[in-house]
C-alpha cells in the first residue's frame, strides 16, 4: 500500500515538475517573439485556465506564422495553385459548369484558400469571378496549417438590393422581439445617429418604438413582404417598402390588437454594411 502510495506521489512530482518547465518554456517563447517580432503576449496568453501545453502549441504556431510573415513575398492566387490551365467560363457548357465549378473550389481548398458568398451567386458568375478576378490577385505567400486565405464574393461585387431586404428583415423582426433587449447594433442602426441630439427623426422614432415595446407583453409576427427596394445616390443611399402584419398581446389581458399596413426604411451605406437612419411601420407611424 505504501509502495503504490510513494509511487502515485513521484508521478504526481514528476508532473508537476514538467508543467513548471513547460511554464517556463512558454515564458521564453513570449520573450523572444518579444525581442524578435515586437509582439507583447503577456496578458493574451495569461489566462490561468490556459493548459501550458495548449499554450505552448499557441505560441509555436505564432511563432512559425511571425517567422513566415516576415519574409514574406507577394504571389498571385494563380501562381500559388500552380498556374491552372483553365477553361474561360464561355467554353464551358450548361450541363458542365456545376464539376467545373466544384473542381476549382476543391483547388482552392486544397491551397487553404476560402471563398464565400453571402448570397446566392449563380454557378457560371461564380466561375467567372474565380478565374478572371479572384486568381489574379495578389496574397500573402505564407502557408501554415490551419492558416486560411479567406475571400467573400460581396466585396468585390455587393448585392446591394439582397443586403438591404435582409437588413430590413432583421430589423423589423428584433424590433418587435420583446424578449431582447434593444440592440442598437442587431437592429443594424448607427450608434452616432442615434447619439446625435440633432437627430430628431430617428431619436423620435426609437422612442416610438421603446413605447410601442413597453405597452405590450409580446408580438408575434405574421407576415413580412418586402415589395420594393430603391437604391441611389451612387448606391449609398436606399429605400426599402414594404407591408408588416402582427399582432400585440397586452400584458395581463388576453386582448390581442392586430397591426397591418405598410413600412418604409431608409437606409445608408457604410462601407459594406447598410445603416437604418429612419423608419415607419404600423404602430410607431407618423
Amino acid at each position: 500500500m505504501n509502495d503504490a502510495f510513494d509511487n502515485n506521489n513521484e508521478d504526481s512530482l514528476e508532473n508537476q515538475e514538467f508543467l513548471d518547465n513547460l511554464k517556463m518554456e512558454n515564458e521564453i517563447k513570449k520573450i523572444k517573439l518579444s525581442l524578435e517580432h515586437g509582439m507583447d503576449l503577456s496578458d493574451q496568453l495569461s489566462a490561468a485556465e490556459l493548459p501550458p501545453k495548449i499554450e505552448s502549441e499557441l505560441l509555436d504556431y505564432i511563432t512559425r506564422f511571425e517567422e513566415q510573415f516576415s519574409t514574406r513575398k507577394m504571389i498571385l492566387i494563380d501562381e500559388l495553385l500552380g498556374n491552372p490551365e483553365l477553361k474561360p467560363v464561355s467554353e464551358i457548357a450548361d450541363a458542365d459548369i456545376n464539376a467545373a465549378l466544384t473542381n476549382l473550389q476543391n483547388l482552392l481548398k486544397s491551397k487553404s484558400i476560402s471563398l464565400e458568398t453571402l448570397n446566392k451567386v449563380d454557378e457560371r458568375e461564380l466561375y467567372r469571378f474565380i478565374t478572371e478576378e479572384l486568381l489574379k490577385l495578389e496574397t500573402n505567400d505564407v502557408q501554415i496549417e490551419g492558416l486560411i486565405h479567406c475571400y467573400i464574393y460581396e466585396e468585390f461585387h455587393p448585392n446591394n438590393e439582397a443586403d438591404v431586404k435582409e437588413t430590413c428583415d432583421n430589423f423589423l423582426n428584433r424590433a418587435l422581439d420583446i424578449s431582447e433587449e434593444i440592440n442598437l447594433s442587431l437592429l443594424g442602426i448607427d450608434h452616432e445617429s442615434v447619439e446625435d441630439e440633432t437627430n430628431a427623426v430617428l431619436n423620435n422614432k426609437m422612442s416610438k418604438l421603446q413605447f410601442l415595446r413597453a405597452a405590450f407583453e409580446s408580438f408575434e409576427i405574421e407576415s413580412i413582404a418586402i415589395t420594393s427596394v430603391a437604391i441611389y445616390e451612387e448606391e449609398t443611399l436606399a429605400t426599402s417598402i414594404g407591408t408588416i402584419n402582427y399582432v400585440g398581446q397586452i400584458e395581463n389581458s388576453a386582448d390581442t390588437v392586430l397591426f397591418e399596413g405598410a413600412f418604409k426604411i431608409n437606409l445608408q451605406r457604410a462601407n459594406l454594411l447598410w445603416k437604418i437612419t429612419n423608419f415607419e411601420f404600423p404602430g410607431i407611424n407618423n
